[in-house]
């Protein structure tokens, strides 16, 4: 058995895929590779040049591929949450629907899960993920909350390596939206994770006087509301608890590191 053959450097994972092909023929040896077979693939590319297919050269050595299934990382983010003494309230969010089911409020490890899978993140991820989280709420003021709405995908972004502030793209659909309660209509509009976060990130970068003419084009009158919080607190240093402090926030939080979480994660 060869483990994490996708992670060594691509010369040295093509060098030993040359040598074991020559044992392939001998009879009662059966030779198991667990790796990332399209991460492989690209280090194979970079061995080799960007136009050489690094997919084809790996089908040479191997006859039957298993893919894992996903995970279900809840039950590690219940763990994690709780290890890290994260509640509930730790995160404030609006009222949310899932399929038909209205009026819901998710426990936060199902509702953090869930986020992972839209944006693509792995199992390793859940553990910085998780880091975060607790590192940002030490540093805000006590009263305050988070607004996971907004935070989450800037934290996403964060682990994903996007500059501070720039919001990630979904990877996988989900049938999760938010029904935000602040509807001045009384209209629950529901509205998906990228498109809220899109939403208050479009309606922060409003100037004060369209503020107000602008607020019929936002997706929900919550989105306004929560805009409209953040800026009478505005500062010229931005409060972190603030969604105009946000990135600032998680700009700080990138400069602590837990060199125990190396230990932790598993393999994907």
């Amino acid at each position: 058995m060869i483990d994490e053959l996708d992670r060594c450097r691509p010369t040295y994972a093509v060098k030993l895929l040359e040598e074991i092909k020559h044992l392939f023929d001998v009879s009662g040896i059966v030779f198991i590779l667990a790796l990332h077979g399209e991460q492989l693939g690209h280090s194979v590319s970079g061995a080799y040049g960007a136009g050489f297919d690094g997919r084809a050269y790996l089908r040479r050595f191997i006859d039957r591929e298993y893919r894992l299934a996903q995970p279900n990382l809840t039950p590690l983010l219940k763990r994690l949450c709780a290890n890290s003494a994260i509640s509930d309230m730790a995160l404030s969010r609006p009222q949310m629907a899932i399929s038909q089911a209205r009026d819901l409020t998710p426990p936060l490890p199902e509702l953090l899960a869930e986020y992972m899978r839209v944006y693509g993140l792995s199992t390793r991820d859940a553990f910085e993920l998780i880091d975060i989280i607790p590192t940002s709420i030490a540093i805000l003021e006590r009263q305050h909350t988070l607004h996971a709405e907004y935070f989450l995908p800037l934290a996403i972004g964060l682990l994903k390596g996007l500059p501070a502030g720039k919001l990630p793209e979904p990877q996988n659909e989900t049938s999760w939206v938010y029904v935000p309660n602040w509807s001045y209509a009384n209209d629950a509009t529901e509205i998906s994770f990228a498109d809220i976060a899109a939403a208050i990130q479009k309606a922060a970068s409003l100037p004060d006087d369209r503020q107000q003419t602008d607020r019929a084009q936002l997706r929900s009158d919550y989105v306004a509301r929560l805009v409209y919080q953040s800026r009478v607190h505005q500062t010229e240093e931005q409060p972190f608890w603030t969604i105009y402090g946000y990135p600032r926030l998680l700009g700080t939080v990138a400069r602590f590191t837990n060199p125990q979480l190396d230990s932790h994660r598993p393999a994907d």
